[in-house]
């Protein structure tokens, strides 16, 4: 079980201005439209990646299994603030006695390990059940996700390829917003033009070509 224990106040991966920019739009006329695009682009890029961008603090419980590993669902790991075993009572583990092993993993380690309560099968060598434990074992209360520019947060941290990725599903949007889906192919004199083709998975309904190599090396593999 996850929670949320202290909301970002981030919603968009991506720079109003900066897309304006790559789109030569000078004007402020289509601020509302953009804005509401980048949002949009922004919940895809989430879906994409399997996690949510922006930092937070969340309350998970997690098995064990007796290995000297946790591993937490929100990643980024920016910082592990308190473990306990079981729910939140009592004292906490000491912090000297974990550490983060891999924050793009979300990992937590130490060197000896965290305890299994498990079902055991009816044999003489009382073999654990792959995959069942008694109760969620620990307890994790930590910092997950990015930091944006524009809070009042830590330096930013969000990777560049994507907020790119961002201003380019905005701007695919963009100039896809008047296309009829029934129509496959437009001519104007000696000028066709077929959609659906180039650098886009449009006939999957999956997201542009170029979108998902800015994304490919922040997807999630869990």
């Amino acid at each position: 079980m996850i929670t949320i224990t202290t909301t970002s106040t981030q919603d968009v991966a991506g720079c109003l201005y900066t897309v304006k920019e790559q789109l030569a739009i000078t004007d402020s006329e289509q601020d509302s439209l953009l804005d509401g695009l980048l949002r949009v682009a922004t919940d895809l890029v989430e879906q994409e990646v399997g996690y949510s961008l922006f930092k937070q603090s969340y309350q998970e419980t997690v098995p064990a299994y007796g290995s000297i590993d946790l591993l937490v669902s929100r990643r980024p790991i920016v910082a592990v603030d308190s473990i306990w075993q079981g729910t939140d009572s009592g004292s906490p583990l000491s912090s000297e006695e974990y550490y983060i092993e891999s924050a793009a993993a979300g990992q937590i380690q130490r060197t000896t390990p965290f305890q299994w309560h498990y079902r055991a099968e009816n044999r003489l060598d009382i073999a654990p059940i792959r995959g069942e434990e008694t109760a969620k074992a620990y307890t994790v209360n930590y910092d997950a996700g990015f930091v944006y520019p524009g809070t009042t947060d830590d330096p930013r941290t969000l990777p560049w390829p994507i907020e790119q990725a961002t201003h380019e599903l905005t701007k695919y949007y963009y100039h896809n917003r008047n296309r009829n889906d029934a129509v496959s192919m437009k001519r104007i004199g000696d000028l066709a033009i077929e959609y659906g083709k180039g650098n886009t998975d449009t006939n999957q309904g999956g997201l542009p070509t170029a979108v998902k190599v800015l994304l490919q090396p922040y997807k999630s593999l869990a």
